[in-house]
C-alpha cells in the first residue's frame, strides 16, 4: 500500500512539477481488481470453495456442540426438582464447564478459520503480484495500480482479464 501511495505521490509530484501534458501522457499506467480475480479465477474459486468447505465443517462441530448443551440444560431443569442439592451443583457446574468449552472452541475455530484464509488469500495475492509485474516489465508500463485505491479507470487501463488468464493458465 505503501508503495502505491508512493507511485501517487510520485506521480503527483511530476505533475505539479511543471510537466507538461504530452510528457504526463507518455505514462503508461494500468489497473488490476483483485476481488474480480478471487472471483473469476480458477484459484480463486478454488479457494473460496475450500474456505466454504472449512466454514460448514466447523459451523456442523460447534452446533453439535450447542445442541448438546440445550439437551445438557433442558434435562438440567426438568430434573431439578427431584435432584439433591448437591447433584444439582455438581450439574450446572457441568454445564458452566461446557458452555466455556463451546466459547471457547468457538473463539479458537474463528481464530483458525481466520488464519487460514489469510494464508490462502496472501498466496494468491503474492502469485497475482508476480504475475502483475511481469505483464507490467513486458508491457513497459510505469505504474500499475489496485483498483481499490483508484476511484476511476477507464477499461482500457484494466489488466484484471490478462491476469485471471495468466493465473488461470499456471493452475490447470
Amino acid at each position: 500500500m505503501r508503495k502505491i501511495s508512493g507511485m501517487i505521490l510520485a506521480l503527483c509530484a511530476a505533475v505539479c512539477l511543471g510537466e507538461t501534458g504530452a510528457q504526463a501522457a507518455e505514462l503508461k499506467i494500468g489497473a488490476v481488481d483483485f476481488q474480480r480475480i478471487i472471483k473469476n479465477s480458477t484459484e480463486g474459486n478454488r479457494i473460496e470453495s475450500e474456505l466454504k468447505a472449512e466454514g460448514e465443517r466447523i459451523r456442523a462441530e460447534l452446533e453439535k456442540e450447542k445442541k448438546e448443551l440445550e439437551e445438557l440444560q433442558a434435562k438440567l431443569e426438568r430434573e431439578a426438582v427431584v435432584m439433591s442439592r448437591e447433584v444439582k451443583e455438581e450439574k450446572e457446574i457441568e454445564f458452566r464447564v461446557k458452555l466455556r468449552s463451546l466459547q471457547e472452541n468457538d473463539r479458537q475455530h474463528r481464530a483458525e478459520f481466520t488464519k487460514l484464509r489469510n494464508e490462502k488469500l496472501q498466496g494468491l495475492q503474492n502469485e497475482v503480484l508476480e504475475i502483475v509485474t511481469d505483464l507490467g516489465k513486458k508491457g513497459n508500463y510505469d505504474v500499475i495500480l489496485s483498483e481499490i485505491s483508484v476511484l476511476y479507470a477507464s477499461s482500457a487501463v484494466d489488466l484484471t482479464d490478462a491476469v485471471i488468464k495468466t493465473l488461470n493458465a499456471r493452475h490447470k
